[in-house]
């Protein structure tokens, strides 16, 4: 079954058990998990203005991280995340990083004390990528700085929660620097290199992975606690 099927099969179930509840005179009160999300380097919450909706469509309060990634400090990013973070303590909250704003989640992740659920990293260099390295030389700002592959390790996420990492690998023209497989900024190695309990490769270089479909139907199913093809193969191999 396909991630579309599968997402659309489980949001019916859902439904289903809502119909049944009020038709037994059973009215649950809905609590909305929240979602917050942190764009990359140079972007804006726009960029995942999409997944936003997919998240929405499938039950979930979407917020988003306005942070300044051009000259901005990287500490004042995580900042940034925490006042969204712990805003709504009495509810559920999972995140989502696309690039750089996945360092910023994971940073933030682990100075909170809110009920994270689970953390999704979407093209996230993990450990770091050779084009902010050789960017650094030029235009060193504490953004470029963090995204080198010697930059500081940063922490594991903290245990109990999930986390989810999507990777590109159409590297392009770009990507012929990077000598492994990429998506033109971020190798497939960098974006899987933390612990994970979900992993996805998209067809599409890193600007495209954001707003591709298998990118949405794999954000979804993450959030509503599914497992990867790729994942299960990892923990039965």
């Amino acid at each position: 079954m396909s991630t579309h099927s599968l997402n659309a099969s489980l949001l019916k179930r859902r439904a289903d058990e809502n119909d049944r509840a009020s038709r037994d005179g059973v009215l649950p009160a809905v609590v909305k998990e929240r979602v917050i999300m942190a764009h990359g380097w140079l972007g804006l919450p726009r960029e995942l203005a999409k997944l936003g909706k997919a998240l929405e469509a499938a039950g979930f309060e979407i917020d988003y991280v306005w942070h300044h990634t051009l000259f901005g400090q990287y500490e004042a990013s995580i900042d940034a995340a925490l006042r969204k973070i712990e805003a709504d303590e009495d509810r559920p909250v999972h995140l989502i990083g696309l690039s750089y704003g996945g360092l910023i989640m994971r940073g933030a992740a682990a100075a909170s004390s809110a009920d994270i659920r689970s953390m999704l990293l979407i093209g996230v260099p993990n450990a770091g990528s050779p084009l902010a390295d050789l960017l650094c030389h030029v235009f060193p700002t504490p953004a470029v700085r963090r995204l080198r592959s010697v930059a500081p390790p940063l922490p594991e996420p903290p245990l109990g929660i999930r986390v989810g990492c999507i990777a590109g690998d159409r590297g392009g023209l770009l990507g012929l620097l990077l000598k492994t497989p990429n998506d033109s900024l971020v190798t497939i190695m960098s974006a899987f290199k933390v612990r994970h309990d979900y992993e996805a490769i998209v067809h599409c270089n890193h600007y495209m992975l954001p707003n591709r479909p298998e990118t949405l139907g794999h954000a979804v199913a993450f959030l509503l606690g599914k497992t990867s093809a790729a994942s299960e193969s990892r923990r039965l191999g």
